[in-house]
Order: C-alpha cells, then sequence, then structure tokens
C-alpha cells in the first residue's frame, strides 16, 4: 500500500534530475571547450574519460537539452517561492527605494548578465585570459607529437599519402609487415588502420611513413 511517507515524490526527483543534468552539461561543456581542433582531435584519436570528441558532443547536446526540461518543471514546482522574491510589500509603496529593494536580488544579477555579456563581445582582460587558454589546448601543442602532413591526414588513402609524401608504396607495405599492422589495401584509409589496430592516426602514419 502507498503512503504519503513512501510515495514517489515528483519534487524531489526533478531537483536531482535537474541537479545531474546540470552537472553532465557543465562537464561534457568543459571538456569540449578545452579540447583540441576537430581534426586534430581525429589524427590524435583523442579521448577524455574514456569518450572521444563525437560522444562527448553527443552527451553535451543531450543533457543541455534535458536540462531545459528539468529546469523548466523546477521553475513551475517552485514557481510561488520565485514570485514571493518579486513581490512589493504594501508598506513599500510610499518610499521608492525602499520599494525597490524588493527587487535589488534580480536587479544585481541582470546587471552581472550584463557586464560578462559586455566582457565577452568587448573582450576585456579576464575574458582573453580564458581565450588564451582554450587556445592553447585546441592548437594540440602539448597533444600532438607528430604534424599532419595535410589537413584532415586521417581521411586519405595511404595511396594519395604516398603520392603526396613520395614515398613508395612498397616501403609503406613493408614497414607495415615489419610492425605488424593490420593493412588489407593500399586503398585504406589512416582512419581504418588505426581502428583495425587501436592506435590513432598519428602514430600509424608514424609507423608506416617515418620508420
Amino acid at each position: 500500500m502507498i503512503t504519503k511517507a513512501n510515495a514517489f515524490r515528483f519534487r524531489a526527483f526533478t531537483a536531482f534530475w535537474l541537479a545531474f543534468s546540470f552537472f553532465l552539461s557543465v562537464l561534457s561543456g568543459l571538456i569540449l571547450f578545452l579540447r583540441p581542433e576537430g581534426s586534430l582531435a581525429a589524427w590524435t584519436a583523442w579521448t577524455a574519460l574514456g569518450l572521444n570528441k563525437k560522444q562527448w558532443e553527443g552527451v553535451h547536446t543531450v543533457f543541455v537539452f534535458v536540462l531545459l526540461i528539468s529546469a523548466s518543471i523546477h521553475l513551475l514546482y517552485n514557481w510561488r517561492v520565485l514570485t514571493a522574491y518579486c513581490r512589493l510589500k504594501k508598506e513599500q509603496f510610499g518610499r521608492v527605494f525602499k520599494g525597490m529593494a524588493a527587487f535589488r536580488e534580480l536587479f544585481a544579477a541582470a546587471l552581472l548578465t550584463v557586464l560578462v555579456l559586455i566582457g565577452v563581445i568587448g573582450e576585456w582582460l579576464p575574458y582573453q585570459w580564458l581565450s588564451g587558454w582554450r587556445g592553447a589546448f585546441k592548437s594540440g601543442s602539448a597533444l600532438v607529437t607528430l604534424t599532419p602532413p595535410v589537413a584532415d591526414a586521417d581521411k586519405l588513402s595511404l595511396a594519395v599519402l604516398c603520392a603526396l609524401s613520395g614515398i613508395s608504396e612498397q616501403r609503406v607495405l613493408r614497414n607495415a609487415g615489419a610492425k605488424g599492422l593490420q593493412l588489407n589495401a593500399l586503398s585504406e584509409t589512416l582512419s581504418d588502420i588505426a581502428k583495425k589496430n587501436r592506435m590513432s592516426p598519428e602514430k600509424i602514419y608514424g609507423l608506416l611513413f617515418l620508420k
């Protein structure tokens, strides 16, 4: 028998759901904010906490949407509490400044939001620092040990890469055999070979073309 004591509490459920979705939205947002550029992420087979770029993008997209839903429900549950903060008391109408005090938290939050927005648009100093840190991570300078020969090299076939680098196909095949790499044909891309051998395209390129 369901009683009030053990009944499912949707208000509590919504609060926890909001907290979890907020955490995952922030976590995935921070990871994507600091990830290397898309082509470099593919080149190095970048992952964070076991998930690659595409998976983290999926997590972020879904949980931002879930956050909007849970926040909306949470807002409905707490609408009376929220409006109470903005309601003027009768005795405050006699004084303008005293009456405005009921809205001071609202005004303070709005002012801070506007200042941050202006700072981002105007590229103020704190934003410049943050942008610089992000650029250092996204450039892959701390991650890439072997620069790709061309853009999106991981998507090119070995035959194309041989032509671009001036290295014979026979040499590449010999290197593959010497390193014990699974390679079926020169029409395969670096990305395909990397997946079969559980390595990054960067590592495969180094073993085939530079060894």
